[in-house]
């Protein structure tokens, strides 16, 4: 799986404030996993690594808001504030 593929879901998830409908597209979503992707069902749950791993990634949230704000060319101060 592609994380575009990923990316769309949580677009279609997001633009929608019904539940049921959420719901739907979650769950058509995982009937078409195919194998084992269980790294895609971390990620749905904002994870890179299972719980019982115990590892951290290192990123603390002052380095992601520098991260974003260089990507997408916007002043710290407004990633500061959408990220609240």
């Amino acid at each position: 799986m592609y994380y575009s593929e990923l990316k769309e879901l949580y677009e279609k998830i997001s633009s929608t404030p019904k539940r049921l409908e959420k719901v739907k597209t979650l769950s058509e979503f995982l009937k078409n996993l195919k194998g084992n992707e269980s790294e895609t069902i971390y990620l749905l749950f904002g994870r890179v690594y299972p719980l019982y791993r115990g590892e951290k990634l290192g990123i603390n949230d002052k380095l992601i808001i520098n991260v974003i704000s260089k990507a997408f060319g916007a002043e710290i101060s407004s990633v500061i504030s959408e990220w609240k």
